[in-house]
C-alpha cells in the first residue's frame, strides 16, 4: 500500500516559494487567516485518507497550526504520523517580502534548540520522547 503524506510548508507562513502561493491564500496573510486555511486543507486531506503530515520548524507556524487542528480533533492523534525536520529556522517573522525566509544550520546546537520548540508547539498533543 502506498501512503500519501502532506507537507504544511506553504500553509504555515505568508510567503512560500510555490508558484501562485499568494493567489492560493487569497490575500489572507495574517496568522489567524492562515490557520483557518490550514485547518480547512487539513480537514480535506483527512477526509481523503491522508494520515501522514509534515510540519517543520522552518514552516513558519505550521507546527502550531497542526497542533491547534489536533486540539479540535483529539481522536485523530493516534491515527496519524507526523514528520518533521530540523536544521532550518524560519526567520521571516511573517514579514512579506523578507529577503531571507529560512536559514539552514545542521548542527547539534540547532537540534538541541529546535526539539523543545517542536514539542511545545503541540500544546494539548505533546510529542513524547
Amino acid at each position: 500500500m502506498t501512503q500519501l503524506g502532506f507537507g504544511l510548508a506553504a500553509l504555515g507562513r505568508p510567503e512560500y516559494l510555490t508558484v501562485g502561493h499568494s493567489a492560493a491564500v487569497d490575500g489572507r496573510f495574517d496568522p489567524a487567516a492562515l490557520e483557518q486555511l490550514c485547518h480547512a486543507v487539513l480537514d480535506a486531506a483527512w477526509d481523503n485518507g491522508v494520515r501522514h503530515f509534515d510540519a517543520a520548524r522552518s514552516y513558519g507556524l505550521a507546527e502550531r497550526f497542526l497542533g491547534s487542528w489536533l486540539s479540535r480533533h483529539p481522536n485523530r492523534r493516534d491515527n496519524l504520523a507526523i514528520g518533521s525536520k530540523w536544521g532550518y529556522a524560519y526567520v521571516a517573522d511573517f514579514q512579506r517580502g523578507a529577503e531571507v525566509h529560512e536559514v539552514k544550520e545542521h548542527s547539534v546546537e540547532r537540534l538541541a534548540e529546535q526539539w523543545p520548540q517542536t514539542c511545545t508547539s503541540w500544546a494539548e498533543h505533546p510529542i513524547t520522547t
